[in-house]
């Protein structure tokens, strides 16, 4: 039985470019998934939870600061023996 080899080199070129065909819709659809998800979320305005509002030094080694997180306020000293929370104030 004789086969026709260029029949079998045609079919496998076929399938070839056909796998690689597929191959490059789906990298371009992921691609395209890619740039749409990295647009949509840079546009996003970010909310930063936490702020420094005001920070007095009251000696060479004690500060006192006031530090805002979402709706409160903490006054807080720092020293080198520890850090006080000296008052919470919830913002409206």
């Amino acid at each position: 039985m004789l086969y026709n080899f260029d029949m079998f080199n045609h079919i496998s070129a076929m399938r070839t470019f056909f796998i690689f065909t597929v191959l490059f819709i789906i990298l371009g659809a992921i691609y395209l998934i890619f740039l749409l998800l990295t647009h949509f979320t840079k546009n996003r305005p970010t909310k930063n939870r936490l702020a420094l509002i005001e920070a007095i030094s009251l000696d060479s080694k004690k500060k006192l600061v006031l530090v805002k997180c979402d709706e409160k306020e903490y006054l807080i000293l720092l020293a080198p023996s520890g850090d006080i929370l000296l008052k919470s104030i919830q913002k409206d």
